[in-house]
């Protein structure tokens, strides 16, 4: 059945029969002073914009905000300031700086939403047509001091468009191969480990033992624990038409503590240059709770700083590497006795266009986040009820009786709001 729905611009959307369900009323709010506010401002329904996915979209939208995450299909409604976000991210993005590497921060007290910024910078950058990695550190065990674990982390969570696989670096590079573009050279001097694997890859696919040996490969360059250079370099030896002599597997990070900084670099240089030669703009990283890198032992420390001095010496453009599309995002606390922002402030030197300063929110803007949700979960469950502000108040006073911590302050009043809109609308049927 088609219906239409006059309260949101004449929407048209398709449902079964058995999917039509009355309306419940309204609950009375708990307190007779929310029953004032109620009815003396009551604000006008309105409508949330249709967006990717229609009805069904925003109703999966509204399962992940009950546990306080923001679905990325819903992310640009749900955020406020986004035009400010959207473009200053796109300033930040290697096509705005020819093609050359550069580091951002997004920084801000606990609780001001700096993942949901990541979240969004990493949005865009799909959007632009980068490939997308993210990787939040704690200090044990993911840590910049362990390049190979952090690595491993990463790219397990690498996306693109085109690009959603189990085994999505691997994928980058067969991209790259089969549009024919040449191997390319990433280290000035010693061992060129993304070119002697990409040369590995495109071998494995010649003799047609991609399939076979994909997974390990995949491992292999997304620098897996389980699967090492010897290990790969001996099981794909063992096939007949297969035998290494210029090139051969190669761990992506060497075992020589001093060099692994610079090895780092040279992936994250490497994987940069394959995603543009695979028909992307580039790479996007973004490293989240960098701020408890201060809960390190002094040797771990001592290596995370040389790698973020290298990074520094790297995207001041003080290295001899050829320029990669590279973008990586910091999320920092930004006060003081902060060694890691110390580390991003030399890293972005004087470029004040580097950062992205986040405040606390307000409670106004607190009520225009619950307006934009009240708008999706109408679409999602055909309601045409006013957004009331009453219940914003009712969350509110939750919040400050069970003592929810500022870290987690924004994702417990979508938790919340989300719970009294079931509660007063429902909970709707599905």
């Amino acid at each position: 059945m088609l219906i239409r729905l006059s309260g949101y611009g004449d929407l048209e959307v398709e449902v079964d029969l058995d999917e039509l369900a009355p309306l419940n009323g309204t609950a009375p709010m708990e307190t007779s002073k929310a029953r004032i506010v109620t009815e003396s401002a009551p604000t006008p329904v309105r409508p949330f914009a249709p967006t990717m996915g229609g009805v069904a979209g925003a109703r999966k939208s509204i399962e992940a905000l009950r546990f306080g995450l923001v679905p990325d299909r819903h992310i640009a409604e749900l955020t406020l300031g986004m035009e400010e976000l959207d473009a200053w991210t796109l300033a930040r993005l290697p096509s705005a700086h020819e093609g050359r590497p550069l580091a951002s921060a997004i920084t801000g007290p606990f609780g001001t939403g700096k993942s949901h910024s990541m979240a969004v910078v990493r949005h865009i950058a799909l959007r632009e047509r980068y490939a997308v990695a993210r990787v939040e550190v704690d200090g044990l065990n993911i840590s910049l001091s362990s390049p190979p674990k952090l690595l491993n982390r990463l790219w397990a969570t690498l996306v693109g468009t085109g690009l959603e696989s189990f085994t999505p670096v691997l994928d980058l590079y067969l991209k790259a191969i089969d549009a024919r573009k040449p191997t390319p050279s990433i280290a000035p001097r010693g061992i060129d480990r993304i070119k002697h694997n990409y040369e590995v890859v495109s071998m494995l696919r010649r003799a047609g033992h991609i399939e076979k040996h994909g997974p390990m490969m995949d491992g292999l360059l997304s620098s897996s624990e389980e699967v090492t250079a010897v290990q790969a370099t001996r099981v794909f030896s063992a096939e007949p038409n297969l035998s290494f002599y210029e090139h051969s597997p190669k761990a992506m990070i060497g075992r020589r503590v001093e060099d692994r900084p610079y090895d780092f670099i040279e992936v994250l240089s490497g994987h940069a240059t394959v995603a543009k030669l695979a028909g992307f703009e580039g790479l996007v990283l973004t490293i989240d709770e960098f701020e408890v890198e201060q809960n390190l032992t002094w040797k771990a420390y001592d290596r995370v700083n040389d790698l973020l001095n290298l990074l520094t010496k790297y995207f001041g453009g003080e290295l001899d590497y050829e320029a990669a599309p590279l973008s990586l995002f910091f999320a920092t606390v930004g006060g003081k006795g902060h060694e890691g922002d110390a580390a991003i402030e030399a890293m972005l030197a004087d470029s004040r266009d580097g950062y992205y300063y986040l405040s606390p929110w307000t409670e106004t803007q607190r009520v225009q986040l619950a307006e934009r949700l009240h708008g999706l979960y109408c679409q999602a469950y055909g309601e045409n009820s006013a957004f009331l502000p009453a219940q914003v108040d009712q969350v509110e006073r939750q919040i400050a009786r069970y003592g929810d911590n500022d870290s987690g302050l924004i994702r417990a009043f979508i938790k919340r709001y989300v719970a009294a809109l079931d509660s007063s609308l429902g909970p709707p049927a599905t």
